[in-house]
């Protein structure tokens, strides 16, 4: 017999980053829906353009900053055809660039090698497993080293070719 759901125990789970152990009670990956805003472009300068989610409710629960392989969905409920595109997904507060600011940010990198016109646009993302925690680095360069490696990391998960 399965054991009933628990929402302290999703929460926990979700609370820890346990991503993966959460979409397992859940029956599907644990979402995060929101509207594009404008950001400060600075992964557009790293090579990796990222678009800024809107943080929604203070209820809604987020898991630890780091960085998660997920699937984004542009429009989720609008009529146009519907596709997943694998991403790496950023929550954080963004401790290398010393913004003097504890905000929160999600931000999203489409890996599907296409410009996406995102602005005000809404996304569905579905995390599917946590790659790392918030890491704080000495330089922009060095932060741009470890995005590249997750992205490699990224697209071993998904299978996706260079």
């Amino acid at each position: 017999s399965q054991d009933p759901i628990s929402s302290t125990a999703i929460r926990r789970w979700i609370d820890t980053g346990a991503v993966t152990e959460a979409e397992r009670q859940l029956g599907h990956p644990y979402t995060i829906l929101g509207k594009v805003k404008t950001g400060l472009q600075i992964g557009r300068k790293l090579g990796y353009p990222t678009a800024n989610i809107e943080v929604p409710s203070p209820y809604k629960a987020l898991p630890p900053a780091g960085v998660y392989m997920a699937r984004t969905t542009i429009n989720p409920f609008g009529a146009s055809q519907q596709r997943d595109i694998p991403s790496m997904l950023y929550i954080g507060t963004r401790p290398t660039l010393e913004l003097d600011e504890e905000e929160t940010m999600i931000e999203v990198f489409l890996m599907g090698g296409e410009e996406y016109q995102l602005y005000g646009q809404e996304l569905l993302i579905s995390l599917c497993d946590r790659l790392r925690q918030e890491l704080h680095f000495e330089s922009l360069d060095a932060l741009r080293k470890q995005i590249t490696r997750d992205e490699e990391a990224v697209r071993r998960y998904f299978h996706l070719s260079d």
